[in-house]
C-alpha cells in the first residue's frame, strides 16, 4: 500500500513539473527530476518486496 502512495506522489510531481513548464516557471526541472527519482525508487521497492515474498 505504501508503494502505491509513492507511485502517486511521483506521478503528481511529474504532472506538476509539466504544468510548471507550460506556465513558464523555472521550478519545473526540480519537480520533474524529483518525480522521476521517486518513480524509480518505488519500482525498485516493489521489485525488492516481490522477490522477498516469492522466496518465502
Amino acid at each position: 500500500m505504501k508503494h502505491l502512495l509513492f507511485l502517486l506522489l511521483g506521478i503528481s510531481l511529474v504532472i506538476g513539473g509539466v504544468i510548471l513548464k507550460i506556465t513558464g516557471k523555472n521550478l519545473y526541472e526540480v519537480f520533474f527530476i524529483l518525480g522521476i527519482v521517486i518513480e524509480f525508487y518505488t519500482v525498485y521497492l516493489i521489485l525488492k518486496t516481490n522477490r522477498i515474498t516469492k522466496k518465502h
